[in-house]
């Protein structure tokens, strides 16, 4: 096969041609990539320098997250704290109902004659009332029981029973 002769200018144009290719080539790679520079041996000092830079973007986007999740760990914290306040408060609502709520006294009345109970009276002795007999107290909703005679819980004398 025969050598193709070319003239100077048209050898110049080609390689003019050929430059220009390789450079398309590596701008649309860089485009493709995002790198302005591959490897290190295309650019030292711009490939360490953005390495470093990639690096540094990476830790501040690691920091970035962890104040993020610090952040949503305050507002759920803060939400827990609100939710207490607005229960501490119900609680103190129904505790200052149940102070002003008065309870209706009564008169302990049971002797023969009538008269009031006083604190010296036994019990044992009114009516069919008897060491061992049980007596039902019921306050709004709530019932207590106590049991009379002498020994340790149990009540003997009315102000036992006011005591109690």
């Amino acid at each position: 096969m025969a050598d193709v002769v070319l003239s100077g200018p048209i050898r110049s144009n080609l390689l003019s041609m050929q430059n220009t290719t390789k450079l398309l080539d590596e701008t649309q790679l860089r485009l493709a990539t995002g790198l302005k520079v591959r490897s290190a041996i295309d650019s030292p000092t711009a490939y360490f320098t953005a390495q470093g830079l990639n690096n540094r973007a990476s830790d501040l986007n690691g920091l970035l997250d962890s104040m993020g999740q610090g952040v949503k760990t305050l507002e759920a914290a803060d939400q827990g704290i609100k939710s207490i306040l607005k229960l501490v408060e119900s609680m103190k609502a129904v505790a200052n109902q149940a102070l002003e709520t008065k309870v209706n006294p009564t008169t302990i009345t049971g002797n023969r004659a009538g008269d009031p109970l006083t604190g010296g009276v036994t019990l044992a002795g009114l009516g069919d009332l008897a060491t061992g007999h049980t007596i039902t107290i019921t306050v709004g909703e709530v019932t207590e029981t106590v049991d009379i005679g002498a020994a340790s819980g149990e009540v003997a004398t009315v102000q036992d029973l006011i005591d109690w």
